[in-house]
């Protein structure tokens, strides 16, 4: 796959997650970012990194939510 495909479809998963605005910049600009390594290896290691950190925090997000929502039962 390549590397832009792969940074694309990271993209598109962030957008979906539960994250605020400057969250979704922040990730933008850290996918972004990818072209500074030389390395093609490299480079999937960030994405991957990234997305990893993306979905660890979109579920302690939701996990908030979650929280706030009970105790508004």
């Amino acid at each position: 796959m390549k590397i832009e495909t792969m940074a694309n479809n990271l993209l598109k998963k962030i957008l979906q997650m539960n994250f605020t605005k400057s969250r979704v910049v922040y990730y933008k600009t850290e996918i972004r970012k990818v072209g500074l390594y030389e390395d093609i290896d490299d480079r999937v290691e960030y994405l991957n990194s990234l997305e990893r950190k993306a979905e660890r925090e979109n579920k302690r997000n939701l996990e908030k939510l979650e929280k706030v929502l009970v105790d508004l039962k």
